[in-house]
């Protein structure tokens, strides 16, 4: 359900910056904040000095330093909502890549929020496919601290020696398909049986089976992590690693639900999917230029008045 006003409103709020320090300041001033890995890459997510590396503000923004206000869990970042009100979050996933430049693009997603002061939110910043033959993206993921999703942009699939089909992640909550196998839906991860894995999804961990002894990607409430493979990862975010030990297939992307994985060499995995449950949303395909951003994914947040 949507947490803006009242459940399922679609009132429009001005997107006017809150008073720093004035009426309604609640914990600490905040206006903006843009999220994003601080450098981290691959399968794990940032460390809490990366992290706060990673953040940026158009106003103050000493709050990241106090960890009553921002910490990190195992590379998802934890923000502690300043007060009561209105608050506009965009994602954008990560791209697949690693080894001839960008794989699939992630979504990017938008929607406004009504939140609780003294709320702790959940921030996973979806990471590229890393080196040699590379990964798949991963999530970008917003959720409640009891793993309840407000909005999560999927993550692209990888470009690799073996294929070059590209699988952009969609504004569909369902991953998309790789060579071999739909994508998850309802928050599961892409299917597989030989190759690679596919994407994790929020909630489930890919099901099936690879044919080279991969890491399996892990979902967002199971922590996020990257497939890997004797040559290659995924990102973090749930994005699957290529293989290029003995089947030579492509990685899948994370998403609210998994991309699709592979039966059979030389195939591609499928860019994940996406979710959003705020109100007033914009939402994009990665094949839109508004979503196409090449390489980690990011996170803004801004307080509406």
């Amino acid at each position: 359900m949507p947490l803006l006003g009242t459940f399922g409103s679609n009132s429009t709020k001005s997107l006017t910056p809150s008073p720093v320090g004035g009426a309604g300041a609640g914990l600490y001033a905040f206006v903006d904040a843009t999220f994003t890995s601080g450098g981290a890459s691959g399968v794990s997510g940032p460390s809490l000095a990366q992290a706060r590396t990673g953040i940026s503000s158009t106003d103050d923004d000493t709050w990241k330093a106090d960890t009553s206000y921002f910490n990190t869990l195992d590379g998802i970042q934890l923000w502690t909502v300043p007060a009561d009100g209105d608050y506009r979050i965009e994602t954008w996933g990560a791209s697949g890549g690693g080894y001839s430049g960008t794989g699939g693009y992630g979504s990017r997603m938008r929607g406004d929020f009504t939140l609780t002061s003294g709320d702790v939110i959940k921030i996973l910043v979806g990471q590229t496919g890393g080196p040699s033959y590379g990964g798949g993206g991963g999530m970008t993921a917003v959720a409640t601290n009891s793993n309840t999703p407000l909005i999560v942009s999927g993550g692209g699939n990888v470009n690799s020696p073996w294929s070059s089909t590209i699988s952009h992640a969609t504004t569909s909550t369902t991953g998309q398909s790789g060579s071999a196998y739909g994508g998850g839906s309802g928050g599961a991860g892409g299917n597989s049986n030989a190759g690679v894995y596919g994407g994790a999804g929020f909630t489930g961990n890919p099901p099936g089976s690879d044919s080279c002894s991969a890491s399996r990607p892990q979902s967002f409430i199971n922590g996020g992590t990257g497939g890997a493979s004797c040559n290659a990862t995924g990102g973090f975010g749930g994005g699957s690693a290529t293989d290029g030990c003995c089947y030579g297939a492509s990685g899948a992307g994370g998403g609210y639900s998994g991309g699709g994985g592979t039966s059979s060499s030389s195939q591609y995995g499928g860019a994940g999917g996406s979710y959003n449950n705020g109100a007033n949303q914009s939402n994009s395909n990665g094949n839109s230029g508004g979503a196409q951003i090449a390489g980690n994914g990011k996170c803004t947040i801004t307080r509406i008045v």
